[in-house]
């Protein structure tokens, strides 16, 4: 090591003369063989890793200012754990009490503080310091390391390593969330602790180094290089990243943004990137505009992996983003792609300069981003406001609605006491968030808003807040108290419904109501739209402001206005209300399109939710769907159709009496798909949705035999690309088939797999395998779920049970909730909440009674909220022949 050390600093690399006093502390020059480094290996014991708000605020009391110098070394590709050094340079107000460092599941070899080496007393989640080896005012703190990479596929872990299966190329990829970062790195993994960073990575040569700042040098020596990254500002702990790899580097050199795509090395995309470029660079300009504050990094760089990971609740200057969304057979994903992207940009603009106090005021920060992020899509040049915001009440608000209507959901301002309950459901109330920030803007007016926003960053500006003080500088800024507003929106749950009466007289509109049948007490303004029938399409003539308080609001009708065909009574969205409509309305919405894209995005919400029958919802989609060619509308209504399709498979299978009805609307959808596919623009995006969507409901031996010609060249559909992902999902829907078109299934996987195998064929060809319509099959692989790394489990928990094969879970219920106990608390959210969707697809009135002992399992407390959406969804499908649907 010493020879290396000796170049790196030759002459040649004067500028970084300045690094030798900290790499001599952090990367010794030494020999390798310490025997002080194994001297003091500190056996690990596994406790849940938490912290409280009382020991947090302690901690805080103690601590002036932490910087950290940290040193990483992941050079050993194959190694399954990286080596780091750290100095902690920590100023404390008073040091009357021990400290604890947090660090999550490491190793700890060598400890220092202030110069004197101790025996770490550590536990494996907390280090602690000893009072008497800590002084008031400036300590050092040195810590020698190593910590495994991670091998889980939650977004909130810490150095995950991902292999290539295609070349055995190694990339490592962080997106740490609530309380990870200490599962990097030994630090005070709090919020309101902010530190600067100054980084040093020794890698592989080949290997790109990627973290919060554009590295100031990196000097080659030898089988690795040296990587040194200028000190960052002070950040909250969650806003430390490292990604590293053999990646390709795109850059975009047109904005004042320096972005940069990196792509792992056999990833091969003919799609050109600059749409992912002009996205970044245009939010920035949007964001910089109605913040009037820079952002506060310097550099934005998109790291693409094949992994199902994106945590865009992350304050930091790259995010991981799934490769597949580069992919041209995914063009129709690109404005939710750019969403994500938006709000992960918003996040780290309001983050890199405020943090909240605690993570139970989260909430705001997530919701805030997530909303600029459709505000910055809406004025983008590319996206239509009507699209962006119809985008916003799919994505946001019909699932803030949804859960904030059941036993467990919770309001947006609550006592939160320890860190693993902060993260909990984030995602969900992200969405309620967003959609409660939206009524307040609406009702307040832009200017107050914005300005609120513009001040919370100047004032707090490298400093921590709480969620309460955005609220206050709205109310100094509007002069509007919002006490009465907070208690109503914040401290509380649930969704109010609304509908609208009128009457008319002698072809005018003589009277206008909305009601709430259980209004509690809540108040908000929403726009009542009358419309009229003109040129073949519902036009809006008028749009009425009511405010809402109480069970009936009489609606203000100015002049003498038309009696209208149809009137909605929550128009632009802004109110958070679920609507309903009386039949005559339901009617005019089957024949009638809308000609604004927001409301016929509101109208649709209706199509496939009762009480809309199953007859009319399938009348309007072969009759409507064929002619649509808006993209983000076709999936919009395709994905509404999907989920209707899934439970008729599921009444099917639990009720006999309507087997035959609901084979035929099956029939109808299947043939639909099927005739679209064949007829759609060749290679366009609307081909590729009709593609996914026959996937999805073939299930008979007609589309059995269609899929085995297009997997075998018997059939050709004009420029539809059977790449090797798209023929291992044709052959993973034929393995869910039974009888007839079953046949040769099984061996159609086995010669695929044989034609190449890799790790990711490998776990297409088990897939296969566990989709198959086969008990034993599927209980075998339950059983092995708990032992498999963490992209396989996840990948086979999706193709367990499909909708089609609902009648074989009753006989595995066991076995399902089982697995599921087992794979507590250690696999991601996505694959528990794939395992107790298998669990609660019940469509009769005495499987949901038996699935309710299961909900009330205390060891499922976690995932309650998901438990309680399941058993409704259940509930909703069980309900699906009491609204006039088979008639």
């Amino acid at each position: 090591m010493l020879r290396y050390c000796l170049t790196l600093f030759s002459p040649v690399f004067i500028r970084v003369v300045i690094s030798i006093a900290l790499l001599t502390s952090l990367t010794g020059c030494q020999s390798s063989d310490r025997p002080e480094q194994h001297a003091h290996k500190v056996p690990v014991t596994v406790s849940e890793p938490s912290l409280t708000r009382t020991q947090a605020q302690q901690r805080k009391a103690m601590i002036r200012q932490a910087n950290y110098d940290v040193y990483l070394d992941i050079t050993d590709e194959e190694a399954s754990e990286y080596t780091g050094r750290i100095t902690i340079h920590l100023d404390l107000h008073k040091a009357d009490k021990p400290l604890t460092v947090d660090f999550q599941q490491g190793q700890i070899h060598r400890l220092l503080v202030n110069s004197n080496r101790l025996t770490p007393d550590y536990n494996g989640q907390f280090l602690t310091l000893p009072r008497k080896s800590l002084r008031t005012g400036e300590n050092t703190i040195e810590i020698e390391f190593t910590h495994a990479y991670s091998n889980s596929s939650n977004s909130d872990t810490g150095l995950t390593k991902f292999t290539d299966p295609e070349d055995n190329n190694h990339y490592l990829y962080s997106q740490p969330g609530v309380y990870a970062t200490s599962q990097i790195l030994p630090l005070f993994d709090q919020p309101d602790i902010k530190a600067s960073y100054r980084l040093t990575v020794k890698a592989p040569p080949q290997w790109q180094v990627i973290t919060q700042t554009l590295e100031q040098q990196a000097v080659s020596g030898g089988p690795e290089r040296w990587w040194y990254f200028p000190e960052t500002r002070p950040v909250s702990p969650h806003s430390f990243s490292l990604q590293a790899g053999p990646y390709k580097i795109s850059r975009y050199e047109q904005g004042k943004l320096p972005t940069r795509l990196l792509l792992r090395q056999s990833f091969h995309d003919e799609s050109n990137p600059l749409k992912l470029f002009a996205t970044v660079d245009n939010a920035r300009f949007f964001y910089q505009q109605y913040l009037q504050q820079p952002y506060p990094f310097f550099k934005y760089d998109i790291v693409a992996l094949p992994v199902d990971v994106l945590n865009a609740e992350m304050t930091s200057a790259s995010i991981v983003l799934n490769e597949k969304y580069l992919l041209p057979q995914h063009s129709a994903d690109q404005p939710e792609t750019r969403q994500q992207l938006l709000e992960h940009l918003a996040f780290s603009w309001f983050g890199g300069s405020v943090s909240m106090d605690w993570w139970s005021d989260q909430w705001l920060m997530n919701g805030l981003s997530r909303y600029l992020s459709y505000m910055a899509l809406a004025r983008s040049e590319t996206e239509s406001s009507g699209e962006s915001w119809s985008l916003f009440h799919n994505q946001v608000k019909q699932p803030a609605y949804f859960y904030d209507q059941l036993p467990a959901a919770e309001p947006l301002r609550h006592t939160v006491d320890i860190n693993s309950a902060a993260a909990q459901n984030s995602d969900i109330k992200a969405n309620k968030a967003a959609a409660v920030l939206q009524l307040l803007h609406h009702n307040l007016g832009d200017d107050a808003f914005r300005q609120a926003l513009q001040r919370l960053l100047q004032q707090y500006t490298d400093s921590s807040t709480r969620a309460q003080t955005f609220f206050e500088l709205i109310h100094n800024t509007s002069g509007q108290p919002l006490k009465n507003w907070e208690k109503q929106w914040l401290d509380t749950t649930g969704v109010q419904t609304v509908s609208a009466s009128y009457q008319c007289k002698k072809g005018s509109l003589s009277s206008l109501q909305v009601d709430q049948p259980d209004p509690g007490k809540r108040s908000q303004i929403v726009h009542v739209g009358l419309f009229k029938n003109s040129h073949s399409s519902l036009q809006r003539y008028r749009t009425l402001p009511v405010t809402l308080d109480g069970k009936s609001t009489k609606v203000d009708i100015p002049g003498q206005q038309p009696c209208p065909d149809f009137v909605y009574p929550n128009v632009d969205d802004k109110g958070y209300v679920r609507v309903q409509l009386d039949e005559k309305s339901l009617k005019t919405i089957l024949k009638e399109a809308f000609s604004e894209p927001l409301t016929q995005t509101l109208i649709d919400s209706h199509l496939y939710q009762p009480p809309v029958s199953v007859q009319s919802a399938m009348t309007f989609a072969t009759a409507r769907l064929p002619d649509e060619t808006n993209v983000w509308r076709l999936k919009s209504q395709l994905s509404g159709l999907k989920q209707l399709s899934d439970q008729l498979f599921r009444l099917k299978s639990a009720n006999p009496a309507v087997q035959t009805v609901n084979s035929h609307w099956l029939l109808t959808l299947e043939e639909l798909a099927w005739q679209q596919l064949n007829i759609a623009e060749p290679g366009s995006p609307i081909q590729n949705l009709w593609f996914d969507f026959f996937l999805h409901i073939a299930h008979t031996d007609d589309s059995a035999m269609q899929l085995k010609r297009l997997l075998e060249g018997r059939w050709e559909i004009s420029d539809l690309q059977l790449t090797p992902a798209r023929r291992w999902q044709i052959i993973i829907r034929l393995n869910t088939f039974t009888g007839k078109a079953a046949k040769n299934s099984w061996d159609l996987a086995h010669r695929e797999y044989q034609k190449h195998r890799s790790p990711t064929t490998t776990r297409l060809y088990q897939m296969a395998d566990a989709s198959r319509p086969d008990t034993l099959v599927k209980s075998q692989w339950l059983n092995r779920l708990e032992s498999l790394p963490w992209l396989d489990a996840d990948a086979i928990s999706r193709v367990l049970f499909p909708a089609s094969q609902y009648s074989l879970v009753p006989a595995l219920r066991q076995s399902i909730f089982t697995a599921l106990l087992n794979n507590q608390p250690e696999r991601s959210s996505t694959m528990l909440n794939q395992l107790i969707s298998n669990l609660l697809n019940e469509c009769s009135a005495n499987g949901i009674q038996q699935l309710q002992t299961f909900s009330d399992n205390r060891t499922l407390s976690p995932n309650q909220l998901y438990i309680q959406a399941q058993l409704q969804m259940a509930k909703q499908c069980q309900h699906l022949p009491k609204n006039a649907a088979f008639k």
